[in-house]
């Protein structure tokens, strides 16, 4: 990290979205950027999150990830549990 590095930056990979959030700690100023997840390559589109952010990974002091897209099979089971149990 350099010592310029001011940027927060919280990544949430999705199925068909990777969303980023930017807050520059020196400014306060914020944006955020959307790209076209990569699922066979998440990490892929986490770098050009970053990228579309307008930002390097050394500006960043502070990088947050989730993902809200879990396995099929997990959907499928949480799916029948909640249909088989009026939940």
């Amino acid at each position: 990290m350099s010592d310029s590095a001011a940027w927060r930056v919280a990544i949430d990979t999705g199925g068909t979205f990777t969303d980023a959030y930017f807050f520059n700690e020196k400014t306060g100023k914020s944006h955020v950027a959307k790209v076209s997840s990569t699922p066979a390559s998440p990490e892929l589109a986490v770098l050009e999150s970053i990228r579309a952010g307008g930002i390097t990974p050394a500006d960043i002091r502070l990088l947050t990830h989730g993902r809200n897209k879990c396995p099929d099979h997990q959907t499928a089971v949480q799916g029948s549990l909640g249909h088989d149990h009026g939940v």
